[in-house]
């Protein structure tokens, strides 16, 4: 590639944000996705990944549910998600939509 000629983006997909202590890999639905999950954009967090062995994996959290709720407060990005995570050390209530389902989810810190 010659000097000073930018190279064009990749079209992909937000990378998602950390797994982080608790295993879970978060993303912020955009509209087309919200659709074919039942929400809205704003109605929650996607969960896009949960790492094997995990608070979250032993929880329950699949790949694809929706985070309506952490620790009983509405999250609409994953800035809002990861701020109320960051608010507890021991454990984590979820509110989760999974298909037409809701349910909730407890994460708890691993001891030791």
């Amino acid at each position: 590639m010659r000097e000073g000629v930018a190279r064009p983006e990749r079209a992909e997909a937000p990378e998602p944000a950390g797994q982080g202590k608790w295993g879970l890999a978060l993303r912020d639905l955009d509209a087309q996705t919200a659709g074919r999950l039942g929400v809205t954009a704003n109605e929650g967090v996607l969960v896009a990944g949960v790492q094997p062995g995990s608070a979250a994996a032993r929880a329950g959290v699949q790949d694809g549910d929706v985070i309506l709720e952490v620790n009983k407060r509405k999250v609409t990005s994953v800035k809002e998600a990861q701020a109320e995570v960051q608010k507890t050390q021991d454990n984590l209530l979820l509110l989760l939509r999974r298909g037409e389902s809701s349910l909730y989810a407890a994460l708890e810190a691993k001891q030791g």
